[in-house]
């Protein structure tokens, strides 16, 4: 074991097959790097793009609204009073005229006559007060009533199909709004073959590319370790227990699997590593992909 920690730590940085390594290793590493670099800013630019047009969608849809709920108003300021009140207030006049003369009180008769005569003063008042804000209304609102229902029928077509345009104005509002929410997710990080510190990378490229003979070496120093464990028998009387502390990451397995092609890097140089007797395992886990990283592309300031 101390014969592997020496060597992984000084043979390296003077090995040239290590340093080659390294150096093509963070070569493609930096291509990576740039690829991702260059995909968060065009997703950077396109959340630029859709807030714009989310911004003037809203505008839209905001001036439609107004426009579609005026057109709905519009069409009833024809006349302060219309037909069916004074109409009403006619007919009433009328029952109070046939009650008066059918009544037989005379006292009753009188007071159902001042009743008709106030009905009539009102309905008076009424008729000078609607030709009064005709003469105010402007002339294309002073026209006959068959005149102002077809003039209501096109304000009320207007509406419907002011309201058809609200819709649809709507519906682009929202797919937009799911385009950009989609755009802010920040890109998949990069997963790289070797730690960012130059000398772990050479320790690491050291297990990973060892030599055949210094592997046989290796093996024969942790089997020469084994020696001074306790035997099973000197276990069991002892109660000793010696287990092995659970490694979750091959290390060889990751570091091939780093330099497979991907998104960011079609062609890398691959420098597939092996596993020797005396194994590279790591006792972290590697997270997910989905947990590395920033989640919104605006907290994605360099590479």
């Amino acid at each position: 074991m101390l014969c592997n920690y020496t060597y992984s730590h000084g043979i390296p940085a003077r090995d040239a097959k290590c340093s080659m390594l390294k150096y093509l290793t963070r070569a493609d590493a930096s291509r990576r790097t740039d690829s991702h670099w260059q995909e968060v800013q065009r997703k950077q630019r396109l959340v630029a793009e859709l807030r714009a047009k989310e911004g003037q969608e809203k505008s839209e849809v905001i001036a439609d609204f107004t426009i579609y709920h005026s057109s709905k108003t519009l069409y009833s300021v024809f006349y302060p009073t219309s037909p069916g009140v004074l109409s009403r207030e006619i007919d009433l006049s009328h029952c109070f005229l046939s009650f008066t003369v059918a009544s037989s009180n005379q006292w009753f008769s009188i007071c159902c006559c001042l009743q008709v005569n106030r009905l009539a003063t009102q309905l008076a008042d009424a008729n000078r007060n609607v030709a009064d804000k005709q003469r105010a209304l402007p002339s294309r609102y002073c026209r006959s009533w068959q005149d102002r229902s077809a003039e209501l029928e096109e304000a009320k077509e207007k509406a419907s199909n002011l309201s058809s345009s609200k819709r649809s104005m709507e519906c682009q509002l929202r797919a937009t709004q799911g385009q950009l929410q989609e755009a802010e997710k920040a890109p998949a990080a990069v997963m790289q073959p070797l730690p960012s510190n130059s000398d772990s990378a050479l320790v690491w490229l050291f297990h990973l590319h060892m030599p055949l003979m210094l592997r046989h070496l290796s093996h024969i120093s942790f089997l020469g370790a084994q020696v001074f464990l306790p035997s099973p028998e000197q276990r069991a009387v002892h109660a000793i227990n010696i287990n092995a502390v659970p490694c979750p990451t091959d290390m060889c397995a990751y570091y091939n699997k780093q330099q497979q092609p991907s998104t960011y890097l079609t062609s890398p140089r691959q420098h597939s590593g092996t596993q020797g007797h005396v194994a590279f395992w790591s006792s972290n886990a590697v997270p997910e992909l989905k947990d590395v990283g920033p989640k919104h592309v605006d907290s994605i300031y360099s590479k």
